[in-house]
Protein backbone atom coordinates (compact mmCIF):
# COMPACT_ATOMS: atom_id res chain seq x y z
CA UNK A 1 0.00 0.00 0.00
CA UNK A 2 1.36 3.51 -0.63
CA UNK A 3 2.72 5.37 2.44
CA UNK A 4 2.38 8.84 3.16
CA UNK A 5 5.34 10.96 2.11
CA UNK A 6 6.75 8.32 0.00
CA UNK A 7 7.62 7.61 -3.46
CA UNK A 8 7.11 4.12 -4.73
CA UNK A 9 9.02 3.30 -7.74
CA UNK A 10 7.61 0.73 -9.60
CA UNK A 11 9.21 -1.30 -12.38
CA UNK A 12 6.85 -1.20 -15.61
CA UNK A 13 8.29 -3.56 -18.20
CA UNK A 14 12.08 -2.33 -18.44
CA UNK A 15 10.70 1.00 -17.78
CA UNK A 16 11.03 2.32 -13.36
CA UNK A 17 8.76 5.53 -12.74
CA UNK A 18 8.74 7.35 -9.61
CA UNK A 19 5.15 7.63 -8.47
CA UNK A 20 4.59 9.56 -4.91
CA UNK A 21 1.67 9.15 -3.50
CA UNK A 22 -0.23 11.10 -0.80
CA UNK A 23 -0.96 8.01 1.15
CA UNK A 24 -4.47 7.82 -0.40
CA UNK A 25 -3.12 6.39 -3.56
CA UNK A 26 -3.62 9.86 -5.01
CA UNK A 27 -0.47 11.06 -7.27
CA UNK A 28 1.13 14.39 -6.30
CA UNK A 29 1.72 17.09 -8.75
CA UNK A 30 4.85 16.33 -10.60
CA UNK A 31 4.24 12.37 -10.67
CA UNK A 32 3.13 10.25 -13.60
CA UNK A 33 -0.55 10.68 -14.47
CA UNK A 34 -2.77 8.01 -16.07
CA UNK A 35 -3.14 7.98 -19.86
CA UNK A 36 -5.63 7.10 -22.11
CA UNK A 37 -5.36 6.21 -25.57
CA UNK A 38 -1.85 4.91 -27.25
CA UNK A 39 1.19 7.02 -27.23
CA UNK A 40 3.59 7.39 -30.17
CA UNK A 41 4.78 3.78 -31.63
CA UNK A 42 2.09 1.99 -29.24
CA UNK A 43 -0.62 -0.51 -29.68
CA UNK A 44 -3.90 0.59 -29.42
CA UNK A 45 -4.55 0.67 -26.08
CA UNK A 46 -1.33 2.39 -24.97
CA UNK A 47 0.85 -0.76 -24.39
CA UNK A 48 3.43 -2.51 -26.82
CA UNK A 49 2.39 -4.93 -29.41
CA UNK A 50 -1.35 -6.06 -29.61
CA UNK A 51 -1.95 -6.17 -25.80
CA UNK A 52 -5.53 -6.00 -26.46
CA UNK A 53 -7.95 -3.86 -24.35
CA UNK A 54 -11.60 -3.58 -24.42
CA UNK A 55 -13.12 -0.38 -27.32
CA UNK A 56 -9.17 0.39 -27.21
CA UNK A 57 -9.05 2.29 -24.17
CA UNK A 58 -5.91 1.50 -21.41
CA UNK A 59 -7.56 -1.43 -19.44
CA UNK A 60 -6.41 -4.02 -16.83
CA UNK A 61 -7.90 -7.01 -18.11
CA UNK A 62 -5.09 -8.10 -20.16
CA UNK A 63 -5.16 -10.25 -23.03
CA UNK A 64 -8.44 -9.87 -23.59
CA UNK A 65 -10.52 -10.50 -26.98
CA UNK A 66 -13.52 -12.04 -28.56
CA UNK A 67 -13.04 -15.81 -29.07
CA UNK A 68 -14.80 -15.12 -32.66
CA UNK A 69 -12.43 -12.70 -33.49
CA UNK A 70 -10.25 -14.48 -36.22
CA UNK A 71 -12.46 -16.14 -38.49
CA UNK A 72 -12.98 -19.42 -39.08
CA UNK A 73 -16.20 -20.13 -36.99
CA UNK A 74 -19.82 -20.28 -36.76
CA UNK A 75 -19.46 -18.56 -33.54
CA UNK A 76 -21.30 -15.30 -32.86
CA UNK A 77 -19.56 -11.83 -32.23
CA UNK A 78 -20.05 -10.84 -28.53
CA UNK A 79 -20.92 -14.66 -27.12
CA UNK A 80 -17.37 -15.66 -25.85
CA UNK A 81 -14.64 -13.76 -25.00
CA UNK A 82 -11.38 -14.89 -23.07
CA UNK A 83 -8.53 -13.22 -20.97
CA UNK A 84 -5.84 -12.93 -17.75
CA UNK A 85 -6.84 -13.13 -14.49
CA UNK A 86 -8.44 -9.11 -13.24
CA UNK A 87 -5.45 -8.18 -12.01
CA UNK A 88 -5.51 -4.48 -10.92
CA UNK A 89 -8.81 -3.61 -12.28
CA UNK A 90 -10.68 -0.68 -12.00
CA UNK A 91 -14.54 1.08 -12.06
CA UNK A 92 -13.58 1.95 -15.30
CA UNK A 93 -12.80 -1.34 -16.73
CA UNK A 94 -16.00 -2.89 -15.35
CA UNK A 95 -18.18 -0.61 -16.88
CA UNK A 96 -16.56 -1.52 -19.97
CA UNK A 97 -17.19 -5.22 -19.51
CA UNK A 98 -21.20 -4.01 -18.84
CA UNK A 99 -20.91 -2.18 -22.27
CA UNK A 100 -20.00 -5.69 -24.36
CA UNK A 101 -22.87 -7.19 -22.02
CA UNK A 102 -20.31 -9.60 -20.47
CA UNK A 103 -22.56 -10.68 -17.03
CA UNK A 104 -20.85 -13.94 -16.25
CA UNK A 105 -17.19 -15.10 -16.02
CA UNK A 106 -16.00 -18.25 -15.44
CA UNK A 107 -12.72 -18.07 -13.00
CA UNK A 108 -10.52 -21.42 -14.00
CA UNK A 109 -7.77 -20.80 -11.40
CA UNK A 110 -7.45 -22.35 -7.83
CA UNK A 111 -8.89 -20.38 -5.27
CA UNK A 112 -5.01 -19.71 -3.96
CA UNK A 113 -4.21 -17.68 -6.80
CA UNK A 114 -6.55 -14.60 -6.73
CA UNK A 115 -4.91 -11.43 -5.47
CA UNK A 116 -7.54 -9.06 -3.68
CA UNK A 117 -9.41 -6.97 -5.13
CA UNK A 118 -9.31 -9.07 -7.95
CA UNK A 119 -12.97 -9.61 -9.56
CA UNK A 120 -14.86 -8.09 -6.57
CA UNK A 121 -15.22 -4.05 -8.20
CA UNK A 122 -17.43 -6.16 -10.51
CA UNK A 123 -19.01 -8.09 -8.24
CA UNK A 124 -20.02 -4.89 -6.62
CA UNK A 125 -21.88 -3.96 -9.79
CA UNK A 126 -23.62 -7.55 -10.62
CA UNK A 127 -21.16 -9.55 -12.03
CA UNK A 128 -21.48 -13.36 -11.50
CA UNK A 129 -18.14 -15.58 -10.71
CA UNK A 130 -18.62 -19.02 -11.02
CA UNK A 131 -15.23 -20.64 -9.94
CA UNK A 132 -14.23 -23.88 -11.72
CA UNK A 133 -10.58 -24.62 -10.72
CA UNK A 134 -9.36 -27.17 -13.85
CA UNK A 135 -5.54 -27.68 -12.29
CA UNK A 136 -6.85 -29.36 -9.21
CA UNK A 137 -8.90 -31.71 -10.55
CA UNK A 138 -6.12 -32.59 -13.33
CA UNK A 139 -3.62 -32.47 -10.33
CA UNK A 140 -5.20 -35.43 -8.90
CA UNK A 141 -4.80 -37.65 -11.14
CA UNK A 142 -1.78 -39.45 -10.42
CA UNK A 143 -1.02 -40.13 -14.11
CA UNK A 144 -0.97 -36.18 -14.72
CA UNK A 145 1.12 -35.67 -11.93
CA UNK A 146 3.54 -37.90 -13.50
CA UNK A 147 3.43 -36.42 -16.66
CA UNK A 148 4.11 -33.05 -15.71
CA UNK A 149 7.30 -33.96 -13.68
CA UNK A 150 8.66 -35.99 -16.64
CA UNK A 151 7.96 -34.00 -19.51
CA UNK A 152 8.20 -30.36 -17.65
CA UNK A 153 11.64 -29.37 -19.82
CA UNK A 154 10.72 -30.47 -23.09
CA UNK A 155 8.13 -27.06 -23.91
CA UNK A 156 4.49 -27.48 -25.56
CA UNK A 157 5.18 -31.23 -24.72
CA UNK A 158 4.26 -30.40 -21.31
CA UNK A 159 1.87 -28.13 -22.21
CA UNK A 160 -0.36 -30.25 -24.94
CA UNK A 161 0.28 -32.98 -22.51
CA UNK A 162 -1.36 -30.70 -19.91
CA UNK A 163 -4.29 -29.95 -22.32
CA UNK A 164 -4.94 -33.17 -23.36
CA UNK A 165 -5.31 -33.89 -19.24
CA UNK A 166 -7.53 -31.21 -18.56
CA UNK A 167 -10.48 -33.01 -21.51
CA UNK A 168 -9.40 -36.91 -19.72
CA UNK A 169 -9.34 -35.98 -15.47
CA UNK A 170 -11.00 -32.80 -15.33
CA UNK A 171 -14.62 -34.16 -16.41
CA UNK A 172 -16.85 -32.12 -13.83
CA UNK A 173 -15.23 -28.97 -14.11
CA UNK A 174 -16.02 -29.14 -18.10
CA UNK A 175 -19.29 -29.66 -17.60
CA UNK A 176 -19.31 -26.64 -14.83
CA UNK A 177 -18.37 -24.78 -17.45
CA UNK A 178 -20.70 -25.97 -20.38
CA UNK A 179 -23.75 -25.47 -17.97
CA UNK A 180 -22.58 -21.79 -17.22
CA UNK A 181 -22.22 -21.58 -21.21
CA UNK A 182 -25.43 -23.17 -22.02
CA UNK A 183 -27.41 -20.50 -20.40
CA UNK A 184 -26.71 -18.04 -22.08
CA UNK A 185 -25.72 -14.42 -22.65
CA UNK A 186 -22.14 -12.93 -23.06
CA UNK A 187 -19.39 -15.36 -20.87
CA UNK A 188 -15.93 -14.41 -20.10
CA UNK A 189 -13.49 -17.24 -19.61
CA UNK A 190 -10.30 -16.63 -17.87
CA UNK A 191 -7.55 -18.46 -15.52
CA UNK A 192 -4.16 -16.70 -14.39
CA UNK A 193 -2.47 -16.08 -17.85
CA UNK A 194 -5.80 -16.95 -19.96
CA UNK A 195 -3.12 -19.63 -21.74
CA UNK A 196 -3.82 -22.28 -20.77
CA UNK A 197 -6.46 -23.19 -19.06
CA UNK A 198 -8.60 -20.58 -20.53
CA UNK A 199 -6.61 -21.86 -23.80
CA UNK A 200 -7.95 -25.44 -23.44
CA UNK A 201 -11.44 -24.70 -22.47
CA UNK A 202 -12.10 -21.78 -25.49
CA UNK A 203 -10.55 -24.34 -28.04
CA UNK A 204 -13.25 -26.97 -26.70
CA UNK A 205 -16.02 -24.65 -27.12
CA UNK A 206 -14.54 -23.39 -30.78
CA UNK A 207 -14.14 -26.70 -31.88
CA UNK A 208 -17.86 -27.98 -30.44
CA UNK A 209 -19.28 -24.62 -32.28
CA UNK A 210 -17.73 -26.12 -35.36
CA UNK A 211 -14.23 -23.80 -35.88
CA UNK A 212 -11.93 -25.18 -38.33
CA UNK A 213 -8.47 -26.07 -36.48
CA UNK A 214 -6.54 -23.58 -37.98
CA UNK A 215 -8.90 -20.69 -36.39
CA UNK A 216 -8.66 -22.39 -32.89
CA UNK A 217 -4.95 -22.03 -33.49
CA UNK A 218 -4.73 -18.78 -34.86
CA UNK A 219 -6.45 -17.84 -31.61
CA UNK A 220 -4.41 -19.77 -28.91
CA UNK A 221 -1.07 -17.85 -30.32
CA UNK A 222 -2.52 -14.73 -30.38
CA UNK A 223 -1.91 -14.95 -26.63
CA UNK A 224 1.58 -14.68 -27.38
CA UNK A 225 1.44 -10.80 -28.47
CA UNK A 226 -0.04 -10.56 -24.43
CA UNK A 227 2.31 -12.56 -22.72
CA UNK A 228 4.75 -9.55 -21.52
CA UNK A 229 1.58 -7.33 -20.12
CA UNK A 230 0.09 -10.65 -18.36
CA UNK A 231 3.84 -10.86 -16.27
CA UNK A 232 4.04 -7.61 -16.15
CA UNK A 233 0.66 -6.85 -14.51
CA UNK A 234 0.63 -10.02 -12.16
CA UNK A 235 4.56 -8.72 -10.77
CA UNK A 236 2.79 -5.73 -10.13
CA UNK A 237 0.01 -7.26 -7.82
CA UNK A 238 2.15 -9.16 -6.74
CA UNK A 239 4.41 -6.11 -5.33
CA UNK A 240 1.23 -4.56 -3.77
CA UNK A 241 0.30 -1.68 -6.38
CA UNK A 242 -3.08 -0.47 -6.88
CA UNK A 243 -4.87 0.77 -9.78
CA UNK A 244 -3.65 4.27 -8.99
CA UNK A 245 0.06 3.86 -8.82
CA UNK A 246 0.20 1.74 -12.02
CA UNK A 247 -0.24 2.99 -15.64
CA UNK A 248 -0.17 0.20 -18.49
CA UNK A 249 0.43 2.57 -20.94
CA UNK A 250 3.63 4.37 -19.47
CA UNK A 251 5.81 1.37 -20.98
CA UNK A 252 8.52 1.10 -23.48
CA UNK A 253 10.19 -1.18 -25.88
CA UNK A 254 12.70 -2.77 -23.69
CA UNK A 255 12.75 -4.94 -20.97
CA UNK A 256 15.81 -4.94 -18.66
CA UNK A 257 13.87 -7.07 -16.31
CA UNK A 258 15.99 -9.41 -15.30
CA UNK A 259 14.85 -13.15 -14.99
CA UNK A 260 17.32 -14.05 -12.32
CA UNK A 261 15.76 -11.55 -9.90
CA UNK A 262 13.75 -12.69 -7.66
CA UNK A 263 11.50 -9.86 -8.00
CA UNK A 264 11.29 -10.11 -11.79
CA UNK A 265 7.73 -10.47 -13.57
CA UNK A 266 9.23 -13.41 -14.86
CA UNK A 267 10.10 -14.79 -11.47
CA UNK A 268 6.91 -14.28 -10.07
CA UNK A 269 5.34 -15.44 -12.78
CA UNK A 270 7.35 -19.07 -11.92
CA UNK A 271 6.22 -19.03 -8.40
CA UNK A 272 3.09 -20.95 -9.26
CA UNK A 273 4.28 -23.70 -10.80
CA UNK A 274 2.71 -26.34 -8.15
CA UNK A 275 -0.12 -25.61 -8.81
CA UNK A 276 -0.12 -24.71 -12.62
CA UNK A 277 2.50 -26.29 -14.96
CA UNK A 278 1.73 -23.23 -17.14
CA UNK A 279 3.07 -20.18 -16.65
CA UNK A 280 6.63 -21.57 -15.43
CA UNK A 281 9.79 -22.79 -15.92
CA UNK A 282 10.97 -20.49 -18.27
CA UNK A 283 10.13 -21.83 -21.70
CA UNK A 284 6.58 -22.45 -21.11
CA UNK A 285 5.76 -18.73 -20.90
CA UNK A 286 4.43 -19.03 -24.63
CA UNK A 287 1.61 -20.33 -26.29
CA UNK A 288 3.05 -22.79 -28.81
CA UNK A 289 1.55 -24.31 -31.70
CA UNK A 290 2.33 -27.40 -31.16
CA UNK A 291 0.90 -27.35 -27.80
CA UNK A 292 -2.90 -26.98 -28.79
CA UNK A 293 -2.38 -28.72 -32.14
CA UNK A 294 -1.78 -31.73 -29.35
CA UNK A 295 -5.30 -31.21 -28.17
CA UNK A 296 -6.77 -30.64 -31.65
CA UNK A 297 -5.20 -34.11 -32.64
CA UNK A 298 -5.69 -35.90 -29.39
CA UNK A 299 -9.82 -34.88 -30.10
CA UNK A 300 -10.06 -35.81 -33.94
CA UNK A 301 -8.23 -39.15 -32.99
CA UNK A 302 -10.87 -40.13 -30.11
CA UNK A 303 -13.88 -38.80 -32.49
CA UNK A 304 -14.24 -35.57 -32.32
CA UNK A 305 -14.85 -33.00 -30.10
CA UNK A 306 -18.41 -33.87 -29.49
CA UNK A 307 -17.58 -37.63 -28.73
CA UNK A 308 -15.17 -36.57 -26.05
CA UNK A 309 -16.77 -33.86 -24.05
CA UNK A 310 -19.97 -36.21 -24.66
CA UNK A 311 -17.96 -38.37 -22.07
CA UNK A 312 -19.12 -36.40 -19.49
CA UNK A 313 -22.23 -34.44 -20.80
CA UNK A 314 -25.24 -35.34 -22.27
CA UNK A 315 -26.31 -34.45 -26.12
CA UNK A 316 -28.94 -32.18 -24.82
CA UNK A 317 -26.10 -29.77 -22.93
CA UNK A 318 -23.55 -30.14 -25.75
CA UNK A 319 -26.52 -28.90 -27.82
CA UNK A 320 -27.70 -25.99 -26.21
CA UNK A 321 -23.81 -24.65 -25.68
CA UNK A 322 -23.56 -24.68 -29.52
CA UNK A 323 -26.90 -22.93 -29.45
CA UNK A 324 -25.85 -20.27 -26.82
CA UNK A 325 -22.58 -19.56 -28.33
CA UNK A 326 -24.06 -19.74 -32.53
CA UNK A 327 -26.71 -17.97 -31.62
CA UNK A 328 -28.38 -19.36 -34.51
CA UNK A 329 -25.85 -19.25 -36.99
CA UNK A 330 -25.73 -22.32 -39.15
CA UNK A 331 -23.05 -24.77 -37.81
Amino acid sequence: MPTRGRARRVRRGGLAAETDTDGHGARRRGSASHRFGPGPGRGRNGSVGRDRAIQGDTVRLVNFRDAAEFGGTPLAPGRLFRSAAPYLLTGADVQRLQQRGIATAVDLREPDEAMPPDWQPAVDRGLRVVRVPLAGQVMASRRARRRVQADRAEGHAVLGGFYVDIVEHAGAGLVQVLETVAAGGPVLVHCAAGKDRTGTVVALLQSLAGADEDAVVRDYVETNQAMPAVLRQEWLARSGATPDDTDRADTDDTDDTDDTDDTSPTAAARGSADTDPITAPTGLQAAPEGAIRMLLDHLREHGGTRAVLGRHASPDLLDRVVAALTAGQPA
